[in-house]
């Protein structure tokens, strides 16, 4: 199957590209070198299940420990490697590319080509979602109604070029945006909607004058869109998630019969998953047993996250009934809050780094965010799914503070402003309920109490010690602010009232 999936793959790049510029040789010895299998085995005793199990497992980490490292078949001294992961060296390179399916400039190995020219079945999307295209989920659902009740907008859409105008080579064209909404081209990608993206392709174009009028049109409809609506935020997430404690819980299960269910469950959560994030309008990137991958836009992103560690909880309960295990598996997970022109290995690198920073937390069952802007540092939250008495989960509690922030209740330089407090008076605060007992709580107390309401009342003092109560560190806190500052944007871009003008035709 993998020697076809290749050849496959390989057809059809040099039926794009006209002239036959891959390494057919180079190629063939990668695909040769890819993949590695290991197994073990020992004499299976019913009665005593457990412990085969487990010196198999033994016998099979062991071998892997052993692997073999061998020479490449091939020489790549001195030649250039791929651009996506500088592994192998490329077999393929072409300079003046205007494909979709290739950058100008881009260097591919023979994996490169096959995960990009050829999908693993005809069941599988012909390619995933592009970071645009997710980010700018929360935008076209607000547009989505806009367009329903402003006659102007909806012609400006209405009017937008076609798709073999702006992509005349076929092989070219991203994958189109499907919405129950027919109001949008269903064959035009959701990615022009970001200015970014459209002045690329402009530059893109730079040598090609008709193609270039093509997209220069389409801009100054999309800027007619934007001065009607607002400017679609450029943020999405991507979440990665992983059991806690599998190996342990597995070891307690001493009957074959119980192992049977306990994976029927996991894999009944790993398939419910796919479901679970269409409704959150997530793309799964992949789901087996109890890892997860998936792109989130960021208007959902918290009600998804939530949804699948419930969604986890509910079938390791039902897996581990009737058996010894009193305390089932629980959940952890990492997501990444990126600009939509991040290079893909560097999100997910940092999504890994927010499931470790969750697996390391005491009692591991935690959700971390990093939020990674084009300017200025990173900012990383954990929180526990399920918190003691004082505190909330930190799901409920984004959620709450998004809403807070939707509402003005909350103003939008807050979490900065409690930030600066630390740099004079330190992070730690101490409270006595809700009366402040040092410094750094009494300024954060001081500075929440002054701040104006959109409707410009201030805040009470109850208010006030309400945002701040149960926090120990302030410099904590306002991280949650601003990472919940910026989800409270994405989802208004997703509200009809707060996605058009009323200068822009709203009836």
């Amino acid at each position: 199957h993998w020697q076809k999936t290749s050849e496959i793959a390989l057809n059809k790049a040099e039926k794009i590209f006209s002239v036959k510029v891959i390494d057919r040789e180079m190629f063939k010895q990668q695909v040769e070198d890819f993949g590695e299998f290991y197994a073990a085995w020992v004499e299976y005793d019913k009665e005593h299940y457990s412990a085969c199990r487990e010196r198999c497992e033994k016998l099979l980490a062991g071998r892997k420990l052993l692997r073999n490292f061998e020479a490449p078949g091939w020489d790549g001294t001195g030649k250039p490697k791929s651009s996506l992961d500088g592994i192998y060296e490329r077999v393929f390179s072409q300079e003046n590319s205007e494909s979709y399916l290739v950058k100008k400039g881009e260097e591919l190995d023979a994996l490169g080509i096959i995960k990009r020219f050829c999908p693993l079945a005809k069941s599988i999307r012909r390619q995933f979602d592009s970071l645009p295209q997710v980010a700018a989920q929360p935008f076209l659902e607000g547009l989505q109604k806009a367009a329903r009740e402003s006659q102007k907008i909806a012609e400006i859409i209405g009017h937008l070029p076609k798709v073999e105008i702006l992509y005349p080579n076929k092989a070219d064209r991203p994958r189109g945006t499907k919405t129950p909404w027919d109001g949008w081209p269903e064959d035009l990608s959701s990615e022009i909607l970001f200015p970014s993206v459209v002045e690329a392709e402009i530059r893109l174009r730079k040598d090609d004058e008709r193609a270039k009028k093509a997209w220069e049109a389409l801009q100054k409809q999309m800027k007619e869109l934007w001065r009607k609506t607002k400017e679609p935020l450029p943020y999405c997430c991507l979440l990665v998630g992983d059991g806690d404690n599998m190996g342990n819980t597995l070891k307690e299960l001493k009957k074959i019969e119980q192992h049977q269910k306990f994976s029927k469950e996991l894999a009944g959560f790993a398939g419910q998953v796919h479901d679970l994030l269409k409704q959150y309008q997530g793309r799964v990137v992949y789901s087996g047993g109890d890892d997860l991958m998936a792109y989130v836009p960021l208007h959902t992103a918290m009600d998804c996250a939530r949804a699948v560690n419930e969604a986890f909880t509910g079938a390791m309960k039902r897996a581990c009934q009737k058996t010894n295990i009193s305390t089932p598996p629980t959940f952890s997970m990492g997501m990444a809050i990126v600009h939509l022109h991040k290079p893909l290995h560097q999100v997910l690198e940092l999504a890994r780094d927010a499931e470790k920073i969750s697996k390391n937390q005491p009692g591991k069952n935690s959700l971390t965010l990093i939020q990674s802007k084009r300017g200025g540092t990173d900012i990383t939250i954990t929180g526990k799914w399920h918190e003691n008495r004082e505190m909330v989960p930190l799901t409920d509690q984004l959620i709450s503070f998004t809403e807070q922030y939707r509402k003005g209740k909350l103003p939008s330089r807050l979490g900065y402003q409690l930030r600066a407090i630390t740099k004079e008076c330190g992070e730690q605060m101490k409270w006595d309920r809700q009366h402040p007992q040092n410094v750094c709580a009494a300024e954060a107390l001081r500075v929440v109490q002054r701040k104006q309401q959109k409707d410009g009342r201030k805040l009470s003092s109850r208010e006030a010690a309400n945002i701040l109560a149960g926090h120990q560190n302030l410099r904590e806190l306002s991280d949650r602010l601003i990472i919940s500052h910026l989800i409270s944007r994405t989802t208004e871009l997703a509200d009809r009232k707060k996605i058009a003008h009323q200068e822009g035709g709203m009836s």
